[in-house]
């Protein structure tokens, strides 16, 4: 199931990842940046938990 919602993150990711650069690309790199953020937070908390196995 953790895999499920890894797919769905790096899905999701990969979108925020086009907007990322569209901002970048129009001169917000402020916002850029927030969005690179999320999606490495976003992609982060399930491979923590796939690594840990669940155990906290």
């Amino acid at each position: 199931m953790d895999f499920m919602f890894l797919a769905a993150a790096i899905l999701a990711g990969f979108h925020g990842y086009t907007f990322s650069k569209w901002l970048w690309k129009n001169e917000n790199v402020t916002g850029a940046v927030g969005v690179l953020l999320l999606i490495f937070m976003c992609i982060g908390v399930p491979i923590f938990r796939i690594m840990n196995n669940g155990k906290q």
